[in-house]
């Protein structure tokens, strides 16, 4: 079962860029709207609900849709610095914010191992451990975490909240990166006015280093917005606007009233 999947996908989902850039531009358009993290994931859940419609049969004929929210991990964790180490025998799953599943995974499972909580099920979609060193095979195309520092006794987050808000954000870097996810997306929100650009700018690239560090195939994409500006980093596409962005790869990006003016060197011109 396990040599087919390691074939790329031929029609594999498209890549959440675009529903997360709607996220970013809704939270910014009304960020008083969303209470706390888990509306901030309502949102979201449409917003890929509505871009991910085509439904796969399972093996046991049961239509699903890709696109999933509280997906369970593939591999166990357990101790002080819980994704250390990828365990088999040991430990308990985490959960993926969002997930988009492989669709010839789902074609290829039974509805339940497709669902993913049954722990005998989840332990033969595992690869073996001289398949997953040279391939890191995943059943999941895509994760993304969204981790959000909101507003709780003052209409200011604290340098606490931020503190808490990165710590959670790099803990994500390193859950994607021990799940092999080859398309990982890491998204910091905050009411504000909290992160400041540097330190906005930081912690995104805090987060790349250490994703790197843990899995240096394979790219990521971070973002850390406030309601007045949004902060990128890493592999996000092209094609799609962000909106309010101050920084994209650790270049600041110039208002509207300073285009044709020359950038100074970004935290990543070294590199």
């Amino acid at each position: 079962m396990l040599d087919p999947m390691l074939r790329h996908l031929a029609n594999p989902p498209g890549c959440p860029d675009e529903q997360i850039a709607a996220l970013v531009r809704d939270f910014q358009e009304a960020p008083h709207d969303f209470f706390c993290e888990q509306e901030l994931h309502a949102r979201f859940y449409r917003l890929g609900y509505d871009a991910y419609p085509t439904k796969y049969l399972t093996t046991d004929g049961n239509a699903v849709t890709a696109f999933r929210h509280q997906y369970a991990t593939i591999w166990r964790y357990t101790g002080g610095d819980r994704f250390a180490q990828r365990r088999r025998d040991s430990g308990s799953t985490a959960t993926f914010d969002f997930a988009i599943l492989q669709p010839y995974f789902i074609e290829h499972s039974d509805y339940l191992t497709a669902m993913n909580k049954d722990e005998p099920r989840r332990a033969k979609v595992r690869p073996p451990q001289q398949i997953d060193t040279f391939y890191g095979w995943s059943p999941v195309q895509a994760a993304i975490e969204i981790k959000v520092a909101a507003f709780r006794n003052a209409l200011e987050v604290t340098e606490g909240d931020i503190n808490r808000l990165e710590d959670r954000m790099l803990t994500a870097c390193c859950k994607l990166a021990q799940e092999r996810i080859r398309q990982a997306y890491v998204v910091g929100l905050s009411h504000g006015p909290l992160p400041d650009l540097p330190r906005a700018q930081a912690m995104v690239a805090t987060c790349l280093q250490l994703h790197g560090a843990r899995y240096p195939d394979r790219h990521i994409s971070v973002l850390v917005a406030t309601p007045t500006q949004t902060v990128l980093g890493g592999d996000w596409a092209e094609d799609v606007e962000f909106p309010n962005v101050a920084s994209q790869g650790g270049w600041p990006v110039p208002r509207q009233e300073e285009v044709g003016s020359e950038p100074g060197p970004g935290p990543d011109s070294a590199q």
